[in-house]
């Protein structure tokens, strides 16, 4: 008994079993032995549409029988609670429409919570509506927030940059010294300057009074 699976790079292994009931478990199993992906991140379709779970049964007819005797079943019925609807415990006979049967190879992936789309396809439509330019609220495709990803790019920018703003303070600190030392140097010049105008204006002073003076004595005798 056979069973035809397409594996991730389209190519189509035969698997073959001795038992004609084989489970989904047992055979991700035979396929995990094969390609080394782990059962858990396997999701396999039949007629590339029906998902076979592990506690189905695949009914395989021995070599010689016609397709419309292939059946797919389960060996049991499952409790509401594991997430299986009831209409897909057993699914019908006329599925496997082909011969051989063939099982398609696929990887499952992490889903999202969803239910934005209607949202963003509504808030389109509004009148008069802006379109936003601020995704810091999206994700990148390892989940985190842009918001996060480029906070950290700016602190590692400002970490490259601790050197050259250690420089720069260095030479802020220089110049604020320099120009207090020239402000310094400049009041002591300027009072200088006038310590001598007032000398020169004081000896002025005295050589027009000893003029005066002398003038007025004259002019008594």
């Amino acid at each position: 008994r056979q069973i035809l699976v397409k594996l991730l790079d389209g190519k189509h292994r035969i698997m073959n079993f001795y038992d004609s009931a084989v489970t989904g478990a047992d055979l991700k199993k035979r396929i995990e032995s094969l390609t080394f992906i782990p059962s858990g991140e396997q999701l396999l379709l039949i007629d590339s549409s029906k998902v076979l779970h592990d506690h189905q049964v695949l009914i395989l007819p021995p070599s010689g029988k016609k397709p419309e005797e292939i059946t797919l079943g389960c060996n049991f019925q499952l409790p509401r609670d594991k997430g299986f609807p009831d209409d897909e415990s057993v699914i019908e006979r006329d599925v496997l429409s082909n011969f051989p049967v063939v099982v398609h190879l696929l990887l499952r992936l992490r889903g999202g919570k969803g239910g934005f789309g209607s949202l963003l396809r509504g808030a389109a439509t509004k009148a008069g509506h802006k379109k936003t330019n601020n995704f810091d609220a999206c994700r990148d495709m390892n989940g985190r927030r842009l918001r996060h990803v480029n906070a950290e790019k700016k602190l590692e920018e400002w970490r490259a940059g601790a050197e050259e703003r250690k420089l720069e303070k260095v030479a802020e600190d220089f110049l604020k010294k320099k120009s207090k030392e020239a402000v310094k140097i400049g009041k002591t010049a300027g009072v200088d300057s006038a310590e001598k105008y007032v000398a020169k204006y004081r000896a002025d002073s005295e050589k027009c009074r000893e003029v005066v003076e002398k003038a007025i004595r004259d002019s008594v005798k």
